[in-house]
């Protein structure tokens, strides 16, 4: 608690009680005075009245308690014995505080003298305890020796008798206040009193003739004495707190903290018992220790402490508030410092230091060293599209993260391990596309420093053209030659080496040969035959094209007609098909696929350009795209210009058809029971293992 300073203008307080709450009333006029500065503090003393009182005489007599007696007393008063009165008071509430100031008041009913004269505060040896208002031996509680606490003196006097030739001198106001009553009563409450005894006497340290002279004999009233103490505790000491991961800081933001500026702002948790306003000072030096080298402080430390202007605070008690100081530019360079911190309230009463809290500055960010690939080296020919690989990232020893991104896809964060250097390992990366691609990568450091961007090219390669092709232009016999890869004359599907298994069809009844005036030799289906392989041959969960050439001669006996298909669960898992319903009835070929969930996923072609009738030739093709994550039909019907019709729809999450490749019907049902049979004739069916562009689809439908 502070004192009022010296300009300050003040009023006591009142205390009422209603029922069981005792409040403190503040002065009107005080609060209402058109010339108040505010703030105003309400903000009383501890104000305690005597608990005990008691006395002495020397010759042992008289039992008067009326008045407290000090001196010696007169003829025409008493026998001339010599008094000494003591009082008692209860400080359990200042036990371990900080006294600020300290005064004993009380008031003198009668003095012998006319003129001022001296009585003497004591507190006598060993602090006993008096009797409640009674007598006790003579000295048996000593005064006025080097063995008790003088603690002041106060001169004054209180004489009616109009033989003092003064105007009435009624009763007088005696204040203690010296120097050593406040050092006294702080030695009382460092060491736990909790009650204060104090003694009043003529013994003059310097001279105890005194108290044998009439002339210092005085009478106080045994009531209103009281004892008034300005008191304080010591702030708590400070807590520090974390930087902060916007400006300063990354992943290491308490002690031992890692930072990336040289102007790191501090920050502690002030907190002081009687809510008073604080002031807290930092510094920061090359060691945890007092005598290691300063690089910064908020104070002069040269200066006497009253003079310190930091950083001010008024948190209260509850909560804490906080101090923040930002350390100037030019005080810091990379390296590692020790700072703390401790608190002051408005009396200068400080606080112990915080612990000290570790800080390393450091502003060089990382630099990625190396990015290196197993499936995907640096500007070299690596895995084929469509094959998983990872990347392993390098950097410095400080190196916390690193995050990548390939082309313009998504950015990813991992972890960095290890030591010198720091290392991680991408997470898994399949490239949906062929040819140039670019990694970027760059890396973090735990002060939240950001390294250049390193740029990792390489070079995916396509993806085998491996591809079935099925041309139906045989005359006799129950087996369709697959030519897929076999044939050097063939530019859609060319041959890539010995490695590839050819998949021929087994023709069964209602399949036969027949020459055709456009097409040449082809195969007829009367709606009961199929041309199935003996496994799957498409993985329908990555990309694929089906084509084929179909001429429908009966449009009426089958609503739904599979041109191809491959059977999966349940049902068919891709199907190219002529459907009645589609386009409000009007009727279509339409793309099929089923998801993970055995949804069907269709696209229909709306047929503008060519109308579905029977006896016409027509170009087909069925693509699922993963990257655009779409499936198309394409329908083309001009052999000499890519005119046709087209539909897309969106698609995802395809499940393996581990089923045969079926030529001319669908299945349906557990058994994959023949179904939407087709009815017509079909020439050179394709299946290839990646997506085909729409100019090699157009370029397909001239063949």
């Amino acid at each position: 608690m502070a004192a009022p300073g010296e300009a300050a203008k003040t009023a006591p307080v009142e205390l009422a009680v209603v029922e069981d709450e005792l409040s403190v009333v503040p002065d009107v006029q005080l609060l209402t005075d058109p010339s108040v500065t505010y703030p105003i503090f309400i903000d009383p003393a501890l104000s305690k009245q005597r608990s005990k009182w008691a006395y002495e005489t020397s010759n042992g007599e008289n039992n008067d308690a009326s008045a407290m007696r000090v001196g010696r007393q007169p003829p025409s008063d008493g026998s001339g014995e010599m008094y000494r009165s003591f009082f008692e008071f209860d400080v359990s509430a200042i036990r371990r505080t900080n006294i600020v100031s300290a005064e004993v008041t009380m008031t003198l009913d009668h003095s012998y003298s006319c003129d001022p004269t001296s009585v003497y505060l004591y507190r006598p040896g060993g602090n006993i305890t008096v009797a409640s208002g009674g007598r006790m031996p003579w000295k048996s509680r000593p005064l006025g020796s080097s063995a008790q606490a003088y603690l002041g003196s106060w001169a004054g006097s209180a004489n009616e008798s109009g033989g003092c030739g003064k105007p009435d001198q009624g009763d007088a106001n005696a204040v203690f206040d010296h120097a050593y009553l406040k050092d006294d009563l702080q030695y009382a409450a460092s060491s736990g009193f909790t009650i204060y005894t104090l003694g009043l006497c003529n013994c003059s340290p310097t001279n105890n003739e005194y108290e044998t002279w009439y002339g210092y004999w005085k009478k106080f009233y045994t009531s209103g004495i009281y004892l008034n103490v300005t008191y304080d505790l010591a702030p708590y000491k400070p807590v520090p707190q974390a930087f902060s991961t916007t400006t300063d800081c990354y992943q290491q933001c308490v002690s031992p903290a890692w930072v990336r500026t040289t102007t790191p702002t501090l920050k502690v948790s002030v907190q002081d018992p009687f809510g008073g306003e604080l002031r807290t000072i930092f510094e920061v030096r090359t060691a945890p220790s007092d005598s290691a080298t300063v690089a910064a402080w908020n104070y002069s430390p040269w200066a006497p402490v009253h003079t310190y202007t930091p950083p001010v605070t008024s948190p209260g008690t509850s909560p804490a508030g906080t101090a923040v100081w930002k350390v100037p530019a030019g005080k810091l360079t990379s390296g590692t410092y020790y700072w703390r911190a401790r608190t002051g309230d408005e009396v200068y009463m400080w606080s112990g230091w915080s612990p000290w809290q570790t800080l390393s500055v450091d502003t060089s960010p990382p630099g990625v060293s190396s990015v290196a690939s197993s499936e995907f080296p640096g500007k070299q020919w690596g895995a084929e599209v469509g094959t998983a690989g990872t990347f392993t990232l390098a950097s410095a020893s400080d190196a916390a993260e690193f995050s990548w991104q390939v082309d313009a896809g998504p950015v990813t964060t991992v972890a960095a391990t290890g030591g010198d250097p720091a290392t991680a390992t991408t997470g898994s990366y399949t490239p949906a596309t062929d040819m140039v691609h670019t990694l970027y990568a760059k890396a973090k450091d735990v002060a939240g420093n950001v390294g250049p961007t390193v740029e990792h090219q390489f070079w995916v390669t396509p993806a085998v053209n491996r591809c079935w092709n099925w041309r139906l232009d045989e005359t006799s016999g129950a087996t369709a030659k697959d030519w897929g890869n076999q044939d050097p004359e063939d530019w859609a599907c060319p041959p890539i080496g010995p490695s590839v298994t050819p998949m021929p069809g087994a023709v069964s009844s209602g399949v036969t040969w027949m020459p055709d005036t456009e097409r040449g030799q082809v195969a007829g289906f009367d709606g009961t035959g199929q041309i199935a392989t003996s496994s799957a041959v498409l993985d329908t969960t990555k990309a694929f094209t089906v084509t084929a050439w179909v001429k429908l001669t009966d449009l009426v006996s089958g609503s739904v007609q599979t041109i191809i298909s491959q059977a999966g669960d349940d049902t068919s898992d891709l199907s190219l098909q002529y459907r009645q319903e589609a386009n409000g009835g009007t009727g279509g070929f339409c793309f099929t696929m089923a998801a993970d969930d055995g949804e069907l996923t269709m696209a229909c072609a709306d047929p503008v350009s060519w109308p579905v009738t029977e006896d016409q030739w027509v170009h087909l093709a069925g693509v699922y795209d993963p990257t655009l994550e779409v499936v198309r039909v394409h329908v083309m019907g001009d052999p000499t210009f890519c005119a046709g019709d087209f539909a897309e729809a969106p698609f995802t999450s395809p499940r393996p058809a581990s089923g045969p490749f079926l030529i001319g019907r669908g299945t349906q049902g557990a058994s994959d029971s023949p179904a939407y049979q087709l009815t017509g004739q079909m020439s050179d069916v394709y299946a290839f293992q990646r997506v085909l562009s729409n100019n090699e689809i157009c370029q397909m439908s001239f063949s």
